[in-house]
């Protein structure tokens, strides 16, 4: 299976800095903020999830099993992954301790795979890494593990064409504008992390009222053709790299947890309608 680079492309590396949403504020991340925002977007550096994970998120991690009940620490975990898909060249400092943060706490599956990734960015060199992302999410021939939802859902795999339109109205709908830098466009795995990111971020800071919903992103953006790419990806990467296998045991596991939380609330919302005089 292969596929050729795009060459048009609007968005920046998620591998570096978060989205800024001062209207003055230069790009250091995917996604900028426009001056359409009434409010501004809570700056979503990793200082801040940090401190938002020690100050909230605390509680919901006593089970692990409900800890992704928490935004917070749905952000953190869509954080690492938003970076993890993104160049190597970008990655934030101390990616390590990212890692730790947000799969530290989480069931075994989760620990597994972020000891994994945390093992390899210590133990391999990064030229290694950079090879290795290229193979698989690059080419320049054959792209191993295509990190694009439109190769999956349209019928002609036209990178970035009308599958990627109503991911960039998303954007423009929590007024965040692309920011120029990485030339991918806006279906990519790792805008879609960034995207549930943004999201997430919002609702941990009380701002429920968005007008794109987690739920929405995953269940219309994400989940048609995440299957798919990791299964490529984790076949690709397991005698390649083990990061990038540890990655997609990482996104694999909030897969298969995301699926389970949505089985498990389709019975109770069924039983709620039928109880309805």
């Amino acid at each position: 299976m292969s596929t050729e680079r795009p060459e048009l492309s609007p968005g920046k590396d998620p591998g570096s800095d978060s989205p800024h949403t001062s209207d003055t504020a230069t790009a250091d991340g995917p996604f900028v903020a426009g001056t359409t925002l009434h409010q501004s977007l809570p700056t979503p550096d990793a200082s801040r999830v940090i401190a938002l994970n020690v100050g909230e998120a605390r509680g919901a991690l006593v089970r692990r099993e409900e800890a992704l009940s928490s935004p917070v620490v749905r952000a953190n975990l869509y954080f690492v992954l938003a970076r993890a898909f993104g160049p190597p060249q970008r990655w934030p400092k101390s990616f390590w301790s990212l890692i730790e943060l947000a799969t530290g706490r989480l069931s075994a599956p989760f620990q597994r795979a972020g000891f994994g990734m945390i093992e390899a960015l210590h133990e391999t060199d990064p030229e290694v890494h950079i090879r290795a992302h290229t193979a698989l999410f690059v080419g320049p021939f054959t792209v191993l593990a295509p990190p694009w939802a439109s190769f999956y859902l349209d019928p002609e795999q036209r990178i970035g064409g009308p599958y990627a339109d109503p991911i960039r109205d998303a954007f423009g709908k929590l007024g965040l504008k692309p920011a120029e830098g990485w030339p991918e466009p806006p279906d990519h795995v790792a805008y879609l992390f960034e995207l549930l990111y943004v999201v997430a971020f919002k609702s941990a800071q009380g701002e429920d009222a968005t007008p794109i919903t987690e739920e929405f992103v995953w269940a219309t953006f994400l989940h048609p053709w995440l299957p798919r790419f990791l299964g490529l990806l984790r076949a690709a990467a397991a005698d390649r790299s083990r990061f990038y296998a540890s990655v997609g045991d990482l996104a694999e596991a909030l897969l298969i947890a995301r699926t389970h939380a949505s089985s498990q609330r389709a019975p109770s919302a069924q039983h709620e309608q039928a109880s309805m005089p």
